[in-house]
């Protein structure tokens, strides 16, 4: 999947909100957390109706009617930075690989 960059960082979509994670629980999907369309259309603060039928339209096989897309949100890295997202009940967030504290046995 093509990412987007702006003013030279990566975009990644996030959901903050409760219920199904937009990335976490729509594992099927390849770098779902990159799809450029859907960061253009939150930056643009499309409608959740708008975005909601994007989805539906172009990933039926996935669950959209428990993602809070209300709460979609884009967060911008620089290009390279390791991360992962994870959830807690479906709110996500990203840890950076230079968070992590490693502790070795």
């Amino acid at each position: 999947m093509n990412k987007k960059i702006v003013d030279g960082k990566v975009g990644v979509i996030l959901s903050y909100g409760y219920g199904l994670g937009f990335s976490t629980d729509n594992y099927r999907i390849k770098d779902l957390e990159f799809e450029p369309t859907i960061i253009e259309m939150v930056t643009a603060k499309k409608s959740e109706d708008e975005i909601a039928k994007y989805l539906e339209e172009t990933y039926p096989e996935e669950l959209w009617d428990y993602v809070d897309i209300e709460e979609l949100a884009v967060e911008w890295l620089e290009p390279g930075t390791k991360f992962v997202i994870e959830d807690y009940d479906g709110a996500e967030y990203l840890v950076l690989e230079e968070n992590m504290k490693w502790k070795v046995a």
